[in-house]
């Protein structure tokens, strides 16, 4: 079901008039949200179209969460037919689980022995009875599923869990990246995207990327966003280059990196009609002269430039481009240009009580790589906050970040550059030894008290970006369908009889056994399986 939210979403909101759509931005201000859950700003919501603003809301909230949040706001203004549509499902019976979500596959159930893990902290053997007892709705006869089950065959809800919360195994940068600025317009994408073959090197940011086009079309690499418009039968390989190592400095005087520097193979190489190069130039963001943009040609260290076909918000177009190492640079005049950046806050391990690293870098996936292999390589997680700057920031200015007052922050300033992935990527420490009320971090120039990005780190958003990918997502689950289970299932004690010893010890046990209703034994369990995977 990924997306058809999303579809239906833009489709709603597209088909509002101009003085209901401003409705709406001040209704999602006033909506109630659930716990954990932050609010888009006011500012970024006034002068989004109907196509930013699905971005913001599925950015904030995901797809099936901002659908509910903008659900709750149509009605408010009076649009209750409006917001009963948006949360329709394509599915006839949505009673017993949303089945937008989780779709129980009977038909199709596992044995034992395909079963990778049949207890998990979430999940038991027992078979989970959803009992019909439910005044006022007629439900159809009762299912014998069991929790692993369920869990088990919901791979499409659980993929989609890890998309909205960044917590996938492997790759953050190769899930589609969210080209989002206030300022600059994000076009329709018609490009299809594509997973490339990837080869892998001694760094994620040297990987090599393979894809073969057999018909004519236009294609998007989920792992670089690199675009190509194929005209006929075409194999392509490719991969990030360093600029450093192909341009001395002096080559590069006068200039700013405005993209990632690829190393492009094609066969044939008149295969391909043009060749979309992402960038980081917010053309927005500042008296921009696109005539200044140039593709830079590099062979053997020497450099040629050539000026790009089109120059579009996120991508400049080369049409029958010849290939080498391909990337964009800017030719700077009086400052700098403004970059489309981002934020990755990383929760730094074995460090007591709370160490966070900010990063601070332009929108370029290799960087984004580079610093994730460094951090994993020592335990820290990514914590799951919403990357993306308020505006754009210039190359050689200083920026800094502020906290609570029980925080100790170094260094105190920071100054933003476009690194080369091999670089020691800078950060900003964060350190505090009480997490009980929570961090509030915010970023701003040093010269300026304007807020740039801000957000709050909890002890449950370092809880749950240390759970294993999977606890995460029937966590998720868990939290989603939590009133359906506690309502409807039955035979708790011989499900906590197979949880004996495995997941309960004897006290997590004979306290759930004490609750006088299956209800109250499913709440007390669900609740313990959150206690539980805290303190695993």
């Amino acid at each position: 079901m990924e997306g058809l939210k999303r579809s239906l979403l833009l489709e709603i909101l597209t088909g509002l008039g101009h003085d209901e759509l401003q409705r709406l931005k001040d209704g999602l201000g006033e909506v109630q949200l659930k716990e954990g859950q932050e609010r888009v700003p006011s500012e970024r919501l006034q002068d989004a179209s109907p196509a930013r603003l699905v971005d913001l809301l599925i950015s904030f909230y995901g797809e099936h969460e901002g659908a509910e949040v903008t659900a709750d706001a149509l009605r408010a203004m009076g649009q209750g037919a409006l917001a009963e549509r948006l949360m329709e499902t394509p599915q006839a019976d949505n009673d017993l689980i949303d089945t937008e979500e989780c779709t129980l596959q009977i038909s199709n159930k596992k044995s034992d022995n395909d079963l990778p893990t049949r207890i998990r902290a979430s999940a038991c053997e027992m078979p989970i009875i959803l009992s019909t007892e439910d005044s006022g709705h007629c439900l159809p006869p009762p299912i014998d599923v069991s929790a692993s089950e369920m869990m088990s065959t919901t791979d499409s809800y659980k993929d989609s869990v890890r998309q909205e919360d960044g917590a996938g195994v492997g790759s953050n940068t190769g899930q589609r990246r969210k080209l989002m600025c206030q300022l600059c317009q994000t076009e329709e994408d018609i490009f299809e995207e594509v997973k490339p073959e990837i080869v892998p090197g001694s760094k994620r940011y040297q990987h090599t990327y393979r894809v073969h086009f057999s018909r004519t079309g236009s294609y998007r690499c989920s792992e670089t966003a690199l675009g190509f418009e194929v005209r006929a039968s075409v194999a392509i390989e490719y991969k990030w280059e360093s600029w450093k190592q192909h341009l001395n400095p002096h080559q590069l005087q006068g200039w700013d990196v405005a993209g990632p520097l690829f190393s492009i193979q094609v066969e044939p190489a008149g295969a391909i009609a043009a060749i979309h190069l992402p960038h980081v130039v917010c053309l927005k963001g500042g008296e921009v002269d696109i005539s200044l943009m140039y593709v830079a040609h590099i062979v053997n260290g020497e450099l040629t430039l050539e000026k790009p076909t089109r120059v579009k918000p996120f991508y400049a177009v080369l049409e029958n481009p010849s290939f080498s190492c391909l990337g964009l640079i800017f030719r700077y005049l009086f400052k700098h240009i403004p970059v489309h950046s981002k934020v990755l806050l990383y929760h730094a391990a074995m460090s007591a009580p709370t160490t966070l690293h900010v990063y601070v870098i332009p929108c370029d996936d290799s960087l984004e790589k580079a610093v994730e292999e460094h951090e994993e390589k020592h335990n820290a997680v990514l914590l799951n906050k919403p990357p993306q700057m308020d505006e754009a920031l210039y190359v050689d200015r200083n920026y800094s970040v502020a906290s609570s007052p029980n925080t100790e922050i170094l260094p105190k300033k920071l100054k933003f550059c476009y690194p080369s992935q091999e670089k020691w990527q800078p950060f900003i420490e964060v350190y505090t030894r009480d997490m009980e009320m929570g961090i509030k971090l915010h970023i701003t120039e040093v010269s300026s008290t304007e807020i740039l990005w801000e957000t709050t780190v909890r002890v449950e958003d370092v809880q749950r970006a240390r759970s294993p990918p999977e606890e995460q997502a029937d966590l998720h689950f868990i939290d989603k369908q939590r009133k359906q289970l506690i309502q409807r299932v039955t035979g708790m004690d011989a499900l906590l009889d197979n949880l004996y010893g495995l997941l309960l010890d004897e006290e997590q046990y004979q306290r759930i056994r004490a609750e006088a209703t299956n209800q109250e034994k499913m709440r007390r369990h669900t609740q313990g399986t959150h206690t539980r995977s805290s303190s695993a």
